[in-house]
């Protein structure tokens, strides 16, 4: 059964970003791996990015000299709650 959540994200789609419904298909586009930036800008939620992943609200990995990177699935999550 397909959840009825949607919740709203700026997803790239042709180089720009725009605000579109995050669906299966929309959350397909986002890479595997974010940094903590582009969590930011696709949550639309500035510096309390930063707050959220160092809390642990929002899940994330320490990637080798890369820095730290939030995965798909945890930007998902945060959107619309965790997986049952």
């Amino acid at each position: 059964m397909e959840s009825s959540h949607a919740a709203y994200l700026s997803v790239p789609r042709t180089g720009k970003s725009e605000v579109t419904t995050l669906d299966h298909a929309g959350a397909a586009t986002l890479p595997p791996l974010l940094t903590v930036e582009e969590t930011a800008e696709q949550l639309h939620i500035g510096r309390q990015s930063f707050t959220k992943v160092k809390s642990g609200e929002i899940e994330s990995a320490l990637i080798d000299e890369r820095g730290r990177h939030v995965p798909r699935v945890a930007v998902i999550e945060h959107i619309t709650g965790p997986r049952q």
